[in-house]
């Protein structure tokens, strides 16, 4: 290796940086000069070793544990996104925006979620439920994406 240790690096060569600066640490030399020598940040060559005795370790004590994803305990469950977007196509609910519908659902005892919740779920699978409508007088660039020769266009004149 050649530089400054910087990202992913084997368990080999992990063990073989550890054992280096254990030698140089037991032939006089300080980790701070062995690791400043390697290129290596003293906190990793800590963090590698683990408070464990360089020569007891093995590559195995090196190679990194792949966890499990952890899953976000705000995240809705598919039962909760179904009863969104049922709420959503049902014919007595269909005029609602995604704030009304969030608190009608509460209020019904079937799920409890956010607006913004029932707004992505609902523009992601393309049913009722969502913000919006029909772009007003008083606000000329509303659904042009605040374009306003667009907005211009849409009313019946050209803005220059």
């Amino acid at each position: 290796m050649v530089g400054a240790i910087v990202g992913n690096v084997s368990p080999e060569a992990k063990l073989g940086m550890v054992r280096a600066v254990g030698e140089a640490r037991s032939n006089g030399m300080t980790v701070q000069k062995a690791c400043e020598v390697l290129q290596l940040p003293r906190v990793t060559f800590y963090h590698w070793r683990g408070g464990r005795n360089p020569d007891e370790l093995t590559v195995a004590d090196l190679t990194p544990v792949m966890t499990e994803r952890r899953v976000s305990p705000q995240r809705i469950t598919e039962v909760e996104r179904e009863a969104i977007v049922e709420a959503a196509q049902d014919e007595a609910k269909v005029d609602l925006h995604h704030r009304k519908l969030a608190h009608t659902l509460g209020r019904e005892e079937r799920v409890y979620v956010s607006e913004s919740t029932v707004l992505r779920v609902s523009q992601r699978r393309g049913v009722g439920g969502t913000s919006g409508g029909s772009p007003s007088a008083s606000s000329p660039a509303a659904g042009t994406g605040g374009n306003r020769a667009a907005a211009g266009l849409v009313l019946g004149f050209l803005v220059r």
